[in-house]
């Protein structure tokens, strides 16, 4: 299983929305017991964030829910890369003109630390096969990467 301890959210996803897509929605599936404490998402430290006292009742082990602390944007909307098309409220009908998420993330593996970066297609799914220049591969040792989107045929 892949664990994550920290969610970066974009403007098109509220707090709670993400809260409940990402992990809460299992917890409401347990049943109801005078122990439950509240998740507490606003805290850094792991043991601080999970349920406690309550079993995990609908995983099996080594399974467990798991509470990320999540972050969202507190940045509206940038305009330079989106398009609005005559909205009564700003922002709510927006374009984007590129469909591609960025995933980023650090590894600790046997060699060392490392970024890795992909790009994914939003409208499939799929991940977008990205190049690095031989400039841009020699700033990925300084955790410094610039990623150009290739086409995809």
């Amino acid at each position: 299983p892949l664990y994550v301890s920290t969610l970066v959210v974009g403007r098109k996803l509220s707090l709670n929305c993400c809260r409940r897509a990402v992990c809460c929605r299992m917890e409401q599936k347990r049943p109801k017991k005078k122990a439950q404490q509240k998740v507490n998402h606003n805290t850094t430290d792991p043991k601080q964030h999970r349920t406690k006292n309550i079993p995990p009742w609908v995983l099996d082990p080594p399974y467990r829910f798991n509470h990320p602390t999540i972050l969202s944007n507190a940045v509206y909307l940038d305009e330079s890369a989106a398009v609005s098309v005559n909205t009564q409220q700003p922002g709510q009908d927006v374009r984007f003109y590129s469909p591609l998420c960025w995933v980023w993330w650090k590894s600790n593996n046997r060699l060392g630390s490392e970024s890795m970066a992909e790009a994914i297609d939003g409208s499939t799914g799929y991940r977008e096969q990205v190049m690095l220049s031989n400039d841009e591969a020699k700033e990925t040792n300084e955790d410094t990467t610039s990623i150009q989107q290739t086409a995809v045929e």
